[in-house]
C-alpha cells in the first residue's frame, strides 16, 4: 500500500508541474496566441467609430480595414512594453511599415480616464496631427476613450470654425 501512495503522489505532483509549466506558458505567449486566431474578424470584434471626418479609433486593425479607410497615420495605443501585448503591437508596427502608412506609439493605461498622461497625449496628438487618414488602435473597443476622443474632437472644430469665422 505504501509503494502505490508514493507512486500517485510522485504522478500528482509530476502532473501538478506540467500543468503549472503549461499555464505559464500559455500566458506568457498570450499575444503570439491572440494574433495566431485572429480572433478580432473571427469572431465579429472587429469595430471602427468616426471621431470625426477622416480619423476613426477602433479595434486591432488589418490591412483590409487600413486601405478601406485610406489611413495614412496608425496610431497603437497598446503598450509594447507588457508582455500580453508585445506581439500584437510589433505587428502593428510592421504591418504599417509594409503598407507605407506612418506609425505612432500611443500606449494608454490600463483604466484610463480623461486626465490621465495616456489619454492627455492622445488629444495632443489629435490636436496636431493631420485631420484625416488617422486610424486610432486598441485592443478591444472602449466606448470611454472614444467618447473622450470625440468631444475633444468637436471642441477643436468647433473652436477652428468659430476662429475662421470671426476673421
Amino acid at each position: 500500500m505504501g509503494r502505490l501512495m508514493k507512486y500517485r503522489i510522485t504522478r500528482l505532483l509530476l502532473y501538478l508541474l506540467f500543468s503549472s509549466y503549461l499555464i505559464v506558458m500559455v500566458l506568457s505567449n498570450s499575444d503570439r496566441i491572440i494574433l495566431f486566431l485572429n480572433p478580432f474578424e473571427r469572431f465579429g470584434w472587429e469595430r471602427v467609430e468616426e471621431i470625426s471626418r477622416g480619423v476613426y479609433y477602433g479595434t486591432y486593425p488589418n490591412e483590409d480595414l487600413l486601405e478601406r479607410y485610406r489611413i495614412r497615420i496608425l496610431v497603437s495605443t497598446l503598450s509594447p512594453s507588457l508582455p500580453v501585448s508585445r506581439e500584437l503591437y510589433r505587428a502593428q508596427k510592421n504591418l504599417s511599415r509594409r503598407l507605407g502608412i506612418e506609425f505612432v506609439s500611443l500606449p494608454l493605461e490600463w483604466n484610463p480616464t480623461p486626465e490621465s498622461p495616456g489619454v492627455q497625449n492622445l488629444l495632443r496628438f489629435l490636436k496636431s496631427s493631420p485631420k484625416r487618414g488617422v486610424y486610432i488602435s486598441s485592443f478591444l473597443f472602449d466606448q470611454r476613450i472614444f467618447e473622450i476622443l470625440q468631444s475633444a474632437q468637436i471642441m477643436q472644430n468647433q473652436t477652428i470654425e468659430g476662429g475662421s469665422r470671426n476673421r
